[in-house]
C-alpha cells in the first residue's frame, strides 16, 4: 500500500504508553499501537537506555529489549554524537518508537574533528569506518542471539545525520538487511527509493532543507515508492510550551514565556519578534544570558522549535510511529 500523504503541522493530542509482550517471540507488530506524548507531556530521556561502548570501543548508547520487533539506527547531526538521543525533542520520539518493542542503536560518526559528521561518499564497506563500525555492532547483536538477521531494521537521524539514515539505509538493504523504514528529519535526499521513507521538515529551516525535502518526497512517490511528508509550520508561542521540559510546572512554564516577552523575543500574543535570518542565535544567547529561570538553554532550543528553524521537532512522533508500524506490518508473516 503507498500513503503518500503530505501534513502540515499540527498539535499532538495526549496519549498514554503501547505495552510490549514480554511473551517467548516478538510481539506481533498488527497488535501494537502506537501513542506518541501530548504537547504538555514531560518526557524524561528513557531510564532503558545505557552509555556503553561498541565492539571496537566507540561510544554507543543503546536499549535491546528482549526479542525485539525491530531494531532502530539513530543518527545524529553535525557536531553532534551518541548522547544526542537524550535531547529533549529526539527523546520524544525515539522513547515511542522503543515503547513499541523496537531496539536503539545510536554511535557516532568516525570524523571527530573537521566536520563531525558521517562518510556518506564512501559506500566500501571495508574503507568507510562508519560502515566498519555499524556492521560489527549489527553482527555482534546477532552473534549475541540479540537480534537475528531476520529482525527488521529502521533507520532515523537528525539533519547530516537524516542524510545517513537513507545513505546507509540503502546500502544496508543491498546488503541483505531487512531493512523496513527510513525516517530522515530535516533532511533532504532519495537514496533509497525502494525503501519506504518518511521526511519531517520545518518550514523556517534556514538550510532551504524544507524544498528540497519535499522535491525528494514527491521524486520517491513519482517512482512508485511509498513514503509521507510532514511539514512543520511556526506557531505562536503558548505560555505552557515549556511543561515538556522534565521539572517545568505550569508557573515556571508562564515565567519563562514572561521573560521571552520581556526580552522582545515575542508579543504578549506569543508571536515571534525576532528576524530569524539575522538575528536567531543572538536572541537566544541573549534569553540564556538574561532569563532567571531554570534551564534557560531547553527554553532556547525549545524557542528553535516552535520557530520552525533547524531542530528535531517531535512533533510528528504519532506519524513517524504509526508509519514505521504499518511497515513492521505490512513486513509481518
Amino acid at each position: 500500500m503507498k500513503y503518500a500523504q503530505v501534513f502540515v503541522a499540527g498539535l499532538l493530542s495526549a496519549g498514554c504508553v503501547a505495552q510490549v509482550d514480554d511473551g517467548e517471540g516478538p510481539v506481533d507488530p498488527a497488535n501494537l499501537v502506537c501513542n506518541a506524548p501530548g504537547t504538555y507531556d514531560a518526557v524524561e530521556p528513557s531510564t532503558r537506555w545505557a552509555r556503553t561502548t561498541t565492539p571496537d570501543g566507540w561510544p554507543m548508547v543503546s536499549y535491546i529489549p528482549p526479542k525485539p520487533v525491530a531494531l532502530m539506527f539513530y543518527f545524529h547531526g553535525t557536531g553532534g554524537n551518541a548522547d544526542d538521543v537524550y535531547n529533549l525533542e529526539v527523546a520524544r520520539e525515539l522513547d515511542t518508537l522503543v515503547d513499541l518493542g523496537i531496539g536503539l542503536v545510536a554511535t557516532q560518526s568516525e570524523d571527530r574533528n573537521v566536520n563531525v559528521q558521517w562518510d556518506i561518499r564512501n559506500a566500501d564497506w571495508t574503507t568507510n569506518p562508519d560502515l566498519v563500525r555499524l556492521e560489527g555492532i549489527y553482527d555482534s547483536l546477532i552473534a549475541s542471539g540479540q537480534i537475528t538477521a531476520e529482525t527488521p531494521v529502521v533507520t532515523n537521524g537528525f539533519s547530516q545525520g537524516g542524510s545517513m539514515s537513507g545513505y546507509f539505509g540503502a546500502l544496508a538493504a543491498e546488503r541483505g538487511w531487512p531493512v523496513v523504514a527510513i525516517a530522515r528529519h530535516s533532511s533532504a535526499g532519495n537514496e533509497s527509493p525502494g525503501i519506504p521513507q518518511i521526511w519531517v521538515v520545518a518550514a523556517n529551516d534556514l538550510e532551504g532543507t524544507a524544498d528540497r525535502a519535499e522535491e525528494s518526497y514527491q521524486e520517491a512517490i513519482a517512482a512508485g515508492g511509498i513514503g509521507e511528508f510532514y511539514l512543520a509550520v511556526e506557531q505562536p508561542l503558548d505560555p505552557m510550551r515549556f511543561v515538556r521540559i522534565p521539572g517545568f510546572e505550569e508557573q515556571t512554564s508562564q515565567k519563562a514565556f514572561d521573560e521571552a516577552v520581556g526580552l522582545s523575543l515575542v508579543d504578549a500574543a506569543g508571536v515571534r519578534l525576532v528576524d530569524l535570518s539575522f538575528q536567531l542565535e543572538n536572541a537566544i544567547a541573549l534569553y540564556e544570558a538574561e532569563a532567571e529561570v531554570i534551564q534557560n538553554w531547553e527554553v532556547g532550543n525549545q524557542l528553535r522549535v516552535v520557530w520552525s528553524t533547524h531542530r528535531f521537532d517531535s512533533q510528528f512522533t504519532q506519524q513517524v510511529c504509526d508509519f514505521v508500524l504499518r511497515e513492521l506490518q505490512a513486513d509481518s508473516p
